[in-house]
């Protein structure tokens, strides 16, 4: 920003044929009018809130998922409960039945299902 500063100036001193070398610009300080500077500001402000939706979305995320699948791991331990008490009640009532059938038919007045 100086040297820029600094080529503007000797050419505009060079326009005006003052004789004058500028030898060197020291910038101590910049500020931006006050329109632009709070533009800036709300630059700053949106990628801090930006960031901070990011971390929130990221910490939500990593909550959740573990809970989800966890509650998904639940139900499928549960499905393959329900599912083993099914089969088993299905075969002893299978087994039930193959039995009666063969009581029923060595006697099949006697024999009540």
């Amino acid at each position: 920003m100086a040297s820029e500063i600094k080529e503007r100036l000797q050419r505009f001193l060079d326009t005006y044929g003052t004789g004058i070398t500028v030898t060197q610009v020291n910038v101590q300080s910049a500020a931006a009018p006050r329109e632009v500077q709070e533009a800036f500001d709300d630059v700053i402000r949106a990628r801090e809130d930006e960031q901070r939706s990011r971390n929130q979305a990221e910490s939500y995320a990593n909550g959740v998922i573990p809970e989800a699948r966890g509650q998904a791991q639940r139900i499928l331990e549960d499905a393959n409960g329900y599912r083993d008490e099914v089969v088993s009640r299905a075969k002893g009532e299978a087994d039930r039945f193959t039995k009666l059938v063969a009581e029923y038919r060595k006697a099949p007045e006697v024999t009540r299902p």
